[in-house]
């Protein structure tokens, strides 16, 4: 009997339809025949939190700071969120509309400090108060970090970033330097381990601590190079491996190295035909697995498996949408939040649970024979899967199993066949397909 590898990724570009696993994704699991890849229903997400009545514009968490709290901006208004789901507004507000970059620390007095980069400005979040910080000596900041110590952020439009030392109270004007190998502005900066990435329009610089407390951060040779970030909003620190979409569309991967590209062309096409203000990226983690999330506009959301073996690239989506409502997101622990992209709730994912919330979890995987141009007859498929794992009653608890074919390499499928999965307790009957 023949096995049939079940696809991942956009399939390359021949003018065939895209074949992707949607709401899936693998995990090597050791059988009696061998080490095989099993796919796994991407975790449900649960009610959790209503935060304010804006758009979620950012949520961001540093283990030990704000009491164990991530901080929510929702329209104007900004939150703490704990994994129990207790809710404080705090005094103040952060100007705009678009997203936000979020960054944590701690001052000279080991108050949890986080700032807080909206483009047109730059916010401070100390004891419950959020203000402007008007000691930043540009107009605006378009993004901010933290590393050993010091906020790092970029001036907007410019190439130049400013640093604010441990001890400092207010950012000085000639506490700055440039992304010296090019003079494009900065779209982003971004820390990995101790080195802090300079991520340019067309190009991408790594910085590193000097030691000199003069001038703290000095260029780490051999590691410039001529591409650049395309948005913001896609560079993600993936617990300690940055991920980004360059400027060529491409997403790269950088573990501290040269950032190698981990998308194949085809998806390189899709980022192109989504406008780079409409990209938007959040990592989340689950035993055994760390997940970089971007989503392209209203179209897709692509997800890549850090941790993965083979093919890492699958697609999540949303009952009834074309993308994850999941729009960013992160972990307080072992607790995964993400906040809904049309509404302002935060969901926190389950594991176990195959809806979001009311809606199913559909899944659907996607495989081909490789023939060439010699037909395969197939007389009868068996498709192996966990069984007897359904709710007692209601929604989910009489599963279903569709198989379509198509003979022309994807250009044509015949009509949808439905088998039983068998409900709780049916464990032994694989679905005939």
């Amino acid at each position: 009997m023949s096995e049939i590898a079940l696809g991942f990724g956009a399939y390359e570009r021949t003018g065939n339809p895209t074949l992707v696993c949607k709401n899936l994704y693998a995990e090597s699991v050791l059988t009696p025949s061998g080490s095989r890849l099993q796919l796994r229903a991407r975790p449900g997400l649960a009610s959790f939190k209503t935060v304010g009545s804006g758009q979620l514009r950012g949520i961001g968490f540093r283990d030990g700071l704000f009491d164990n709290s991530a901080i929510v901006v929702s329209g104007a208004a900004v939150y703490t969120l704990t994994a129990a789901g207790v809710l404080t507004a705090l005094t103040g507000a952060v100007a705009g509309d678009d997203l936000v970059d979020i960054a944590f620390g701690q001052d000279a007095d080991l108050n949890s400090v986080a700032y807080i980069a909206s483009g047109g400005a730059l916010y401070k979040v100390l004891n419950g108060l959020v203000t402007q910080d008007t000691s930043f000596p540009e107009a605006g900041a378009s993004s901010v970090d933290f590393i050993a110590g010091n906020f790092v952020a970029s001036a907007s439009g410019t190439d130049k970033f400013y640093y604010l030392a441990p001890a400092a109270v207010s950012w000085e004007p000639l506490d700055f330097q440039s992304a010296e190998y090019a003079p494009d502005p900065l779209v982003a900066v971004r820390t990995r381990g101790d080195q802090l990435a300079m991520l340019g329009s067309s190009t991408f610089q790594v910085f590193a601590l000097s030691g000199d407390g003069n001038n703290p951060f000095a260029p780490y040779g051999g590691l410039d190079d001529d591409f650049g970030c395309r948005a913001r909003a896609t560079a993600v620190n993936c617990v300690g491996t940055l991920m980004f979409v360059d400027s060529r569309c491409n997403v790269r991967r950088w573990d501290g190295g040269v950032p190698g590209i981990v998308s194949a062309p085809g998806l390189a096409k899709l980022i192109a035909e989504a406008d780079s203000m409409d990209l938007v990226a959040w990592t989340f983690t689950i035993p055994g697995h760390r997940f970089y999330v971007l989503r392209l506009s209203q179209s897709s959301t692509w997800v890549y498996d850090l941790d993965g073996e083979g093919e890492r690239w699958t697609t999540f989506e949303s009952y009834g949408y074309d993308y994850w409502r999941a729009n960013l997101g992160c972990n307080i622990g072992d607790v995964v939040l993400a906040c809904d992209a049309l509404a302002a709730t935060v969901y926190r994912l389950d594991e176990d649970r195959r809806t979001d919330v009311s809606d199913p979890v559909i899944t659907q995987g996607c495989a081909l024979i490789e023939a060439a141009e010699v037909p395969q007859p197939i007389a009868s498929l068996t498709m192996i899967c966990d069984l007897g794992d359904a709710p007692r009653d209601g929604d989910g608890s009489d599963p279903k199993i569709q198989l379509r074919i198509s003979r022309d390499t994807g250009k044509l499928f015949g009509a949808w066949k439905e088998r039983p999965m068998g409900a709780t307790g049916e464990y032994k009957t694989f679905p005939p397909v």
